[in-house]
């Protein structure tokens, strides 16, 4: 790395960290994997706190999900219906793909191959007293995207270690007892 200096290349580190959310609000990220030989989206919920705390953690297979793009919204509308199952009035709903989250944030009627799931966010966000929809940067390692990958690659739930507490574990939408 020393070569760098006085070569005229710079080094980009890019640290991105949680940043938890103000007051009684709670920050739901989303992330998926996309199977596109088998049309499959692996989608990761988390839900936390303004201390970090991990409320839910759920994970589900999906068949038949036409691209890519079709996957990233749907995994946003998994995000919000977590919300409204868990009876939040506030929330922050953040993944990495800024297509998605820029139509969500529009109320413009959207015309794309995703109107359903896109007229099904808004439709759905009309329930919070306030919602805000965020832009992450892509490749976030967080516990999300390790929940999708690890449902997509193993077709079952891997849930790396996490030092915060595990309050309910809830995958394809079953809720299990409480964890420390």
């Amino acid at each position: 790395m020393d070569d760098l200096e006085g070569s005229g290349l710079t080094r980009n580190v890019d640290i991105t960290t949680w940043v938890p959310p103000s007051g009684t609000t709670i920050k739901i990220n989303y992330d998926g994997a996309f199977d596109k030989q088998r049309s499959q989206l692996a989608s990761g919920v988390v839900a936390r706190n303004g201390e970090g705390g991990v409320l839910i953690v759920r994970s589900k297979l999906h068949e038949n999900v036409g691209s890519a793009f079709a996957a990233a919204a749907l995994a946003c509308l998994c995000a919000i219906q977590t919300g409204i199952e868990m009876g939040l009035s506030e929330t922050i709903i953040e993944g990495d793909a800024l297509s998605i989250v820029k139509k969500c944030q529009n109320h413009v009627m959207d015309k794309s191959e995703i109107a359903a799931y896109i007229r099904n966010i808004h439709l759905i966000a009309e329930n919070f007293r306030w919602i805000h929809f965020r832009h992450i940067k892509k490749g976030s390692k967080s516990l999300c995207t390790y929940h999708s990958y690890g449902e997509s690659k193993k077709g079952r739930t891997i849930i790396p270690e996490w030092n915060g507490p595990l309050l309910h574990l809830a995958t394809d939408g079953r809720r299990m007892a409480a964890r420390t």
